[in-house]
């Protein structure tokens, strides 16, 4: 790859039209080319990229500390040591900002002339409804990348550069995002984006450019058959596709309802493909799906009082929710409402999408009668997983790193999509600075057959043709009481009666 020079690009044309048309938003940023001689030029400016897709010199995040700013401004100026002394400070005063983590240590390698490889991961940063969900990802990526560049080889000598993109969530965004994200000669893999729909909207773009899309959380089928249909294919997975999630999700439903009607958003891909999965798979294990007149939980009229009239009057056992991932207002919701007026009469089981803080925040006064009956299927859950010795190594890191091994799923996929393509990497050749070629033996890779690597949740392998995790991490959580959590209530593996039975310290 070349080594770092600045180049200035003049985009008056387009800075004019964006600030009309955006309001200002599609501010322009300073970005640098891959430092691959170690050789640092900060005389002139800087290539420039959309606001939203940075390395250090914007923050994406709201309600920033003076020292974050004053990091970004100099970080945009090109002093990277000040940058790094600036993030670290920031740092001191909020040690699990996995956005200051993953900038401070791109400062230190532009600061100390590094030389690194460069990937990028898209989060959903400007929704403040998705910023958790946004920041457990970075979390998961930048715990791999402070590993690689504290180390002494790093990555066959090179350290590893993370570029951060925000889609907002949104479809149009998202393939804006994707769009700039290929037309950089820096950028060898993107780990994302969030949700399924943001991912079918970009995928194409990474597809026709050859660049490996990575993903830690979407769930639909639709990548597999894509995948399926496609010679050279570059999504990858470190999460269950929904046949694999719904088929063990099943067979956690039947031994408590023989008789379920599935609830979902009607405009998600996600969603969709799960309901079209639970409709084949649950009647396999001897359940029966039962049809009612509102299932829509996208939909803004949706009455759950009405639901559950029905519901029983069908004979209905089983409530089964799929809310999509926050791209429609009303989803998530819905199915809380329905959560809270069924009033522990009939199970409820949630897919992923609601193993959420907000599910915990809306229960937190009621009884338990309300969720003892409520289970959730997830990817991963910490009082299991960092007692596998897969998970040992990460929950150690993760305490070193954020102060707490007590990470959600999002940051046990992500750091496992992030391993992926560090282990790819250390396979790519040194004297090779072709952007196109590394892509396509990036890509070439991860799909080999023999291809595989360790990661928080167990070894990661793909299966061939779909690209799908060979042998997903599957868990079912419940709620328990726990008075010192935020909310009151904690999520905890289904097998234990209580948070603190589940090693949770829950006394205030």
């Amino acid at each position: 790859m070349a080594k770092l020079r600045e180049i200035k690009i003049l985009l008056g044309t387009f800075i004019i039209t964006a600030a009309i048309l955006g309001g200002g938003f599609w501010v322009l940023k300073d970005r640098f080319l891959g430092n691959q001689m170690g050789n640092t030029e900060s005389s002139t400016p800087q290539e420039r990229l959309p606001a939203q897709i940075t390395s250090g010199n914007t923050v994406l995040f709201a309600d920033a500390s003076e020292e974050k700013q004053q990091a970004a401004e100099a970080f945009n100026k090109a002093d990277y040591s000040k940058a790094e002394a600036l993030f670290q400070a920031a740092l001191q005063a909020s040690p699990n900002d996995p956005e200051a983590v993953i900038y401070h240590n791109n400062a230190q390698l532009l600061a100390q002339e590094v030389e690194y490889y460069t990937i990028a991961v898209v989060v959903p940063a400007r929704v403040k409804d998705d910023q958790n969900k946004a920041a457990g990802i970075l979390r998961g990526v930048a715990q791999v990348q402070q590993r690689i560049n504290q180390s002494v080889e790093k990555i066959n000598g090179k350290g590893l550069k993370v570029f951060i993109a925000d889609d907002a969530n949104s479809l149009s965004e998202a393939r804006k995002v994707a769009q700039n994200l290929v037309q950089d000669d820096e950028i060898l893999a993107v780990i994302g984006h969030y949700t399924s729909e943001t991912t079918e909207a970009a995928l194409s773009v990474y597809q026709e450019n050859q660049m490996v899309l990575l993903s830690a959380s979407s769930t639909s089928d639709t990548f597999s058959t894509f995948c399926e249909s496609q010679p050279d294919c570059v999504f990858f997975r470190t999460i269950a596709n929904n046949r694999k999630s719904v088929n063990f999700f099943s067979e956690a439903l039947i031994e408590n309802a023989r008789r379920a009607t599935i609830f979902y958003s009607f405009n998600s891909n996600y969603s969709q493909s799960f309901q079209e999965n639970f409709q084949t798979l649950y009647p396999m294990q001897g359940g029966t799906v039962v049809e009612l007149s509102q299932t829509d939980l996208s939909k803004a009229g949706f009455s759950p009082s009405q639901v559950l009239e029905e519901a029983n009057q069908q004979g209905v056992e089983g409530l089964v929710l799929v809310p999509d991932g926050g791209t429609s207002a009303a989803s998530l919701r819905n199915a809380i409402a329905l959560l809270e007026a069924n009033e522990g009469q009939l199970w409820v089981a949630g897919s992923s999408s609601l193993y959420n803080a907000a599910v915990l925040e809306a229960l937190a006064d009621h009884s338990e009668q309300v969720y003892n009956p409520f289970a959730v299927y997830t990817p991963w859950h910490h009082t299991t997983g960092c007692n596998t010795p897969s998970g040992q190594q990460f929950c150690q890191e993760a305490q070193q790193v954020w102060g707490t091994k007590f990470v959600n799923w999002r940051t046990a996929t992500a750091y496992d999509a992030t391993r992926a393509l560090e282990a790819a990497l250390r396979l790519l050749p040194r004297d090779n600075n072709n952007i196109t070629q590394l892509r396509q033996q990036l890509r070439n890779i991860l799909a080999d057959q023999n291809f595989e690597t360790q990661g928080a949740t167990g070894v990661v392998t793909f299966d061939e043709g779909t690209h799908n995790r060979s042998d997903p991490p599957l868990e079912m959580v419940r709620i328990r009481s726990c008075p010192s959590a935020t909310s009151g209530l904690a999520f905890v593996p289904s097998e234990y009666n209580s948070a603190e039975e589940a090693g949770l310290n829950c006394s205030q």
